[in-house]
């Protein structure tokens, strides 16, 4: 069995876990193929692994880069990060939340791809919002490629599924947990130039995704919220992140042109 195959099979055997690849290829702990076999034909979607040639060579450069990578649909949407422009925020904004969020996306979306997590609230928002304006968009899940969590939004998997790209680091059905969701939010980071924060909690998953972007030297900026007391939005502006009030903003400061409205009085 080729190296590849043996990989995938490993991914699915260890349910995309890759400290547990890794640590079973360093243990030589390796799989019979009989069973690797059984594994390669249970998958259903395409894949895309480390060893590829036409993977991406940015990726390699992610805290832990993804060994394998299961996926639904246009998988050249991956391969240029400066093309790719990631939004994430909390699961139960405000309408002016939404809204804003809608906006700023509909106003990008021609010029980015959008990448989300297929999340309720602002993930789902952006996916639609990219959708519904002629943009593409990149949906990470969390969970197995063959299941749609939440389930409310299975109809927007399928849409993406089909014309866009759906992509996981877990095989078939795995259910999501706690730590899927933290590897997740990296990945969407990962796929993008930058992250837009739309409106969220100061703790919640969107600063862990915040964190990943700032780590990862990637451009963040932040969508203002309307709530004073618990707004992550507002608290990266007040740190010193750039604020977006209309979606040119994301266009100037992408192509360094965002000037100051300020001019010198005389």
């Amino acid at each position: 069995m080729n190296s590849r195959d043996l990989l995938i099979a490993m991914a699915v055997h260890y349910q995309g876990d890759e400290r547990a690849i890794i640590n079973a290829l360093l243990r030589k702990d390796i799989i019979s193929d009989e069973l690797a076999e059984s594994h390669l034909k249970s998958v259903k979607s395409n894949v895309m692994t480390i060893l590829d040639p036409d993977y991406p060579s940015y990726l390699k450069e992610v805290y832990f880069p993804p060994l394998v990578l299961f996926y639904y649909g246009d998988i050249s949407l991956i391969y240029s990060l400066d093309d790719n422009v990631a939004v994430v925020g909390g699961r139960k904004p405000s309408p002016e939340g939404a809204s804003n969020v809608y906006y700023i996306v509909q106003g990008i979306c021609r010029h980015y791809n959008i990448v989300s997590g297929l999340a309720r609230g602002i993930d789902s928002i952006a996916h639609r919002a990219s959708l519904e304006n002629g943009g593409k968009t990149i949906a990470v899940l969390a969970n197995g490629i063959d299941f749609c969590y939440p389930t409310e939004n299975s109809e927007l998997y399928e849409i993406i599924k089909k014309n866009n790209l759906v992509i996981s680091e877990y095989y078939g059905t795995v259910p999501p947990d706690k730590t899927n969701f933290h590897q997740r939010n990296r990945l969407i980071t990962a796929f993008a130039k930058c992250t837009i924060i739309g409106e969220a909690r100061k703790i919640s998953g969107t600063l862990i995704t915040a964190n990943y972007t700032l780590n990862m030297n990637r451009t963040l900026m932040s969508i203002p919220s309307g709530n004073i007391l618990d707004s992550l939005p507002n608290e990266l502006i007040k740190e010193g992140c750039p604020i977006l009030t209309e979606p040119n903003d994301v266009l100037m400061y992408l192509n360094d042109e965002k000037k100051s409205l300020l001019c010198d009085v005389k």
